[in-house]
């Protein structure tokens, strides 16, 4: 997880987009949403503790405008 993290990260840094934060399992994630407001959330469906669709349910609950790929 934490090498595909990585590679998303390089992406995204390569093109210049701001990077607010990472999350180790859908928890954390869901957790980040609520702190700054995000346009874009990438999310792994095979996630610990809170899978990348519980997690989604939840960010989408919170914070309807971001959007959510997986």
């Amino acid at each position: 997880m934490k090498l595909y993290r990585r590679g998303i990260r390089s992406l995204l840094t390569r093109d210049s987009l701001g990077i607010c934060g990472e999350a180790e399992n859908g928890e954390q994630a869901f957790e980040k949403v609520r702190e700054p407001k995000l346009d874009l959330v990438i999310l792994n469906v095979s996630m610990p503790v809170l899978n990348g669709v519980e997690a989604a349910r939840e960010i989408r609950r919170c914070a309807p405008r971001s959007r959510i790929d997986g």
